[in-house]
Protein backbone atom coordinates (compact mmCIF):
# COMPACT_ATOMS: atom_id res chain seq x y z
CA UNK A 1 0.00 0.00 0.00
CA UNK A 2 2.91 2.36 0.99
CA UNK A 3 4.20 1.99 -2.89
CA UNK A 4 0.93 2.82 -4.41
CA UNK A 5 0.34 5.93 -1.83
CA UNK A 6 3.48 7.94 -3.56
CA UNK A 7 1.58 7.69 -6.63
CA UNK A 8 -1.57 8.62 -5.33
CA UNK A 9 -0.42 11.96 -3.96
CA UNK A 10 1.66 12.73 -6.72
CA UNK A 11 -1.80 12.48 -8.83
CA UNK A 12 -3.46 14.62 -6.13
CA UNK A 13 -0.86 17.03 -6.18
CA UNK A 14 -0.12 16.92 -10.28
CA UNK A 15 -4.10 17.63 -11.21
CA UNK A 16 -4.53 20.14 -8.74
CA UNK A 17 -1.73 22.03 -9.60
CA UNK A 18 -2.81 21.68 -13.25
CA UNK A 19 -6.73 23.16 -12.74
CA UNK A 20 -4.98 26.45 -11.00
CA UNK A 21 -2.67 26.60 -14.22
CA UNK A 22 -6.07 26.28 -16.29
CA UNK A 23 -7.76 28.92 -14.25
CA UNK A 24 -4.91 31.56 -14.77
CA UNK A 25 -4.58 30.81 -18.53
CA UNK A 26 -8.63 31.06 -18.41
CA UNK A 27 -7.72 34.68 -16.74
CA UNK A 28 -4.47 35.58 -18.93
CA UNK A 29 -7.34 34.85 -21.99
CA UNK A 30 -9.69 36.81 -20.93
CA UNK A 31 -7.77 39.89 -19.82
CA UNK A 32 -6.01 39.77 -23.85
CA UNK A 33 -9.44 39.63 -24.65
CA UNK A 34 -11.37 42.34 -22.79
CA UNK A 35 -8.29 44.71 -22.76
CA UNK A 36 -8.53 44.57 -26.99
CA UNK A 37 -11.48 45.09 -27.31
CA UNK A 38 -12.36 41.66 -28.38
CA UNK A 39 -9.94 42.25 -31.88
CA UNK A 40 -7.58 39.48 -30.57
CA UNK A 41 -10.31 36.55 -29.89
CA UNK A 42 -12.43 36.33 -33.54
CA UNK A 43 -12.93 32.66 -32.91
CA UNK A 44 -15.98 32.63 -30.47
CA UNK A 45 -18.34 35.90 -30.24
CA UNK A 46 -18.14 38.27 -26.73
CA UNK A 47 -20.98 36.46 -24.92
CA UNK A 48 -19.62 32.99 -25.73
CA UNK A 49 -16.44 33.14 -24.81
CA UNK A 50 -17.54 34.39 -21.39
CA UNK A 51 -20.31 31.71 -20.57
CA UNK A 52 -17.61 29.13 -21.83
CA UNK A 53 -14.80 30.94 -19.12
CA UNK A 54 -17.36 31.23 -16.86
CA UNK A 55 -17.94 27.21 -16.99
CA UNK A 56 -14.28 26.69 -17.23
CA UNK A 57 -13.41 28.95 -14.44
CA UNK A 58 -16.37 27.13 -12.06
CA UNK A 59 -14.98 23.66 -12.98
CA UNK A 60 -11.73 24.26 -12.40
CA UNK A 61 -11.83 26.06 -9.31
CA UNK A 62 -14.24 22.99 -8.02
CA UNK A 63 -11.81 20.31 -9.44
CA UNK A 64 -8.62 22.54 -8.08
CA UNK A 65 -10.54 22.53 -4.24
CA UNK A 66 -11.38 19.13 -4.73
CA UNK A 67 -7.98 17.14 -5.31
CA UNK A 68 -6.21 19.90 -3.11
CA UNK A 69 -8.36 18.86 -0.39
CA UNK A 70 -7.75 15.37 -1.17
CA UNK A 71 -4.16 15.93 -1.28
CA UNK A 72 -4.33 17.20 2.03
CA UNK A 73 -6.22 14.97 4.00
CA UNK A 74 -3.53 12.26 2.82
CA UNK A 75 -1.20 14.38 3.93
CA UNK A 76 -2.57 14.32 7.59
CA UNK A 77 -3.41 10.11 7.53
CA UNK A 78 0.31 9.92 6.43
CA UNK A 79 1.36 12.62 9.65
CA UNK A 80 -1.17 11.04 12.09
CA UNK A 81 -0.12 7.21 10.30
CA UNK A 82 -3.88 6.76 10.53
CA UNK A 83 -6.31 5.68 7.29
CA UNK A 84 -9.63 6.73 6.12
CA UNK A 85 -11.07 4.52 7.60
CA UNK A 86 -9.45 4.62 11.11
CA UNK A 87 -10.71 8.48 11.20
CA UNK A 88 -14.17 7.88 10.55
CA UNK A 89 -14.43 5.37 13.72
CA UNK A 90 -12.48 7.50 15.21
CA UNK A 91 -10.40 4.66 16.95
CA UNK A 92 -7.52 6.75 18.84
CA UNK A 93 -6.73 3.96 21.24
CA UNK A 94 -4.18 2.56 18.84
CA UNK A 95 -0.66 2.59 20.25
CA UNK A 96 1.75 3.47 17.70
CA UNK A 97 5.46 4.76 17.89
CA UNK A 98 5.45 8.63 17.38
CA UNK A 99 7.62 9.61 14.44
CA UNK A 100 8.03 12.97 12.98
CA UNK A 101 5.95 13.86 9.37
CA UNK A 102 9.72 13.82 7.47
CA UNK A 103 10.17 10.10 8.73
CA UNK A 104 6.41 9.36 7.58
CA UNK A 105 7.01 10.70 4.36
CA UNK A 106 10.63 8.83 4.11
CA UNK A 107 8.35 5.69 4.36
CA UNK A 108 5.72 6.38 1.93
CA UNK A 109 8.28 7.90 -0.60
CA UNK A 110 12.01 6.61 -0.28
CA UNK A 111 14.95 7.35 2.03
CA UNK A 112 16.33 10.64 1.03
CA UNK A 113 14.58 13.82 0.27
CA UNK A 114 14.93 15.38 -2.81
CA UNK A 115 13.00 15.98 -6.00
CA UNK A 116 12.37 12.10 -6.56
CA UNK A 117 9.78 12.46 -4.66
CA UNK A 118 8.07 14.09 -6.82
CA UNK A 119 8.77 12.18 -10.10
CA UNK A 120 6.61 9.31 -10.92
CA UNK A 121 8.86 7.70 -13.17
CA UNK A 122 11.70 6.94 -9.99
CA UNK A 123 11.81 4.04 -8.41
CA UNK A 124 13.17 4.20 -4.93
CA UNK A 125 16.89 3.00 -4.56
CA UNK A 126 16.59 2.50 -0.63
CA UNK A 127 13.02 2.11 0.91
CA UNK A 128 12.59 2.47 4.75
CA UNK A 129 10.10 -0.38 5.79
CA UNK A 130 7.83 0.73 9.22
CA UNK A 131 10.13 -1.91 10.83
CA UNK A 132 13.02 0.41 9.76
CA UNK A 133 14.64 -2.19 7.61
CA UNK A 134 16.06 -1.36 4.07
CA UNK A 135 15.05 -2.83 1.32
CA UNK A 136 17.72 -2.17 -1.70
CA UNK A 137 16.08 -2.29 -5.77
CA UNK A 138 18.40 -2.74 -8.45
CA UNK A 139 18.23 -0.23 -10.79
Amino acid sequence: MKGLEQYALNYKLYTSILSVYGLVIIGIHLTRCISSNWADCPVWSPPLSIILAISLGLEGLAFSTFTGIMFFSQLYSIYSDTNQIESFKRVSNLRREEKSFIESLKIVFGSKIGLTWLNPFSVPIDVITQNDERITFDV
